[in-house]
């Protein structure tokens, strides 16, 4: 009987082991995932799958898509594209996590309407509004913000009441590096409405941040908003009072 030598042996095993890992099917993941996360189904492969009914910690976050990049993994770096569905919320962003902790996302665009809990208390409730992103990058490390580039609008913002309050439309541009001192600063401005804003609001490294600017209400305001905006103080000779906000995350 002829014996097979061992470098063809051991090249058909490098073969299987490549068809495996090439066709991973996505469901063999959840048992690596951790007792906090959990998928309804999943369906794909390792590489380019599906997630539908993902939870985290018992929060619904909706459906996923991905795929990775196999290139990265050889550097000990996972890097893909995601796509997050869910009502009221479809965000999709290419992204990068390194050893180091470091996650980098880029190319990032989001949809989220402002009625609707997202993940506990992760952004303010509103009667009404949407929350449009267009970021060319944003780099986190843990908790801390490292940079950000890009345009954020929050638009048709209604105060909860009875009736909702109309506050108008509003854009904030990070245009500019991190400060040294790590805070990233953005230009503030209304796009119109019952509320006249112009200001900037900084991002710490605490995480927190800090929103500055004079506000002023316009004819077709409520009349409460006028009476809220009388205790920010005296108005300048342009009619704006000074606004001033700051909190942690």
């Amino acid at each position: 009987m002829r014996r097979i030598p061992w470098r063809t042996l051991g090249a058909v095993g490098l073969v299987f082991v490549a068809t495996v890992i090439a066709r991973f099917p996505a469901p063999w993941v959840q048992p690596l995932l951790p007792k906090s996360v959990t998928c309804r189904g999943l369906s794909g492969s390792l590489w380019a799958g599906s997630c539908t009914g993902l939870d985290v910690a018992g929060s619904p976050l909706g459906d996923i898509d991905w795929t990775l990049r196999g290139a990265p993994l050889l550097r000990a770096e996972l890097a893909g594209s995601v796509t997050l569905n869910r009502p009221g919320a479809v965000v999709t962003t290419a992204f990068a996590l390194f050893p180091s902790g470091r996650i980098d996302l880029s190319d990032l665009h989001a949809e989220i309407a402002l009625d609707r809990p997202l993940y506990g208390n992760l952004l303010p409730r509103f009667a009404g509004g949407t929350l449009q992103g267009s970021l060319s990058h944003l780099e986190l490390k843990g908790r801390r913000l490292l940079s950000l580039g890009g345009r954020v609008q929050a638009l048709d913002l209604l105060q909860p009441g009875g009736p909702p309050t109309p506050l108008g439309s509003y854009e904030v541009r990070f245009d500019s590096p991190p400060q040294p001192n790590g805070d990233i600063v953005g230009v503030v401005h209304d796009l119109g409405g019952p509320i006249a804003f112009d200001g900037t609001v900084k991002l710490t490294p605490a995480p927190g941040f800090r929103l500055e600017g004079r506000v002023a209400t316009r004819g077709d305001a409520d009349p409460g908003l006028a009476r809220a905006l009388s205790f920010l103080g005296a108005a300048d000779a342009d009619g704006r009072r000074p606004l001033a906000e700051e909190g942690t995350f």
